[in-house]
């Protein structure tokens, strides 16, 4: 299997952070759903793991901020599963940790 560029992870890091932003609650519930526990679970776990952003960081295509807010934004996702929240719910009634996660993930979209 070929490796895909840095270029190519950026671009995928990149699409990730968008599925997940507050602007996605512009569109219908279901668009949102596939865009969150979809698109954004699959980038999340492969697309902001510590593999692909120490790839990111050592090619500087993202620096030292978009780094660490990277490795927040993961983490906080996969505590909001573990904890029970990853629900349409919660989601859209904004829980603490859902607000939490989407300003992690507006401030890291504003650094793209």
């Amino acid at each position: 299997m070929k490796e895909i560029s840095p270029e190519e992870l950026y671009e995928l890091y990149e699409d990730t952070l968008r599925q997940c932003g507050s602007h996605i609650f512009n569109y219908p519930v279901d668009l949102i759903e596939m865009m969150v526990f979809e698109d954004f679970n699959i980038g999340a776990t492969s697309f902001l793991h510590d593999s692909s952003l120490n790839r990111l960081l050592d090619n500087h295509l993202i620096n030292e901020k978009q780094y660490d807010l990277s490795r927040k934004i993961r983490a906080l996702f996969f505590e909001i599963e573990d904890c029970g929240e990853l629900t349409t719910e919660c989601l859209m009634g904004r829980t603490k940790k859902w607000q939490d996660l989407i300003s992690l993930v507006d401030e890291a979209i504003q650094l793209l």
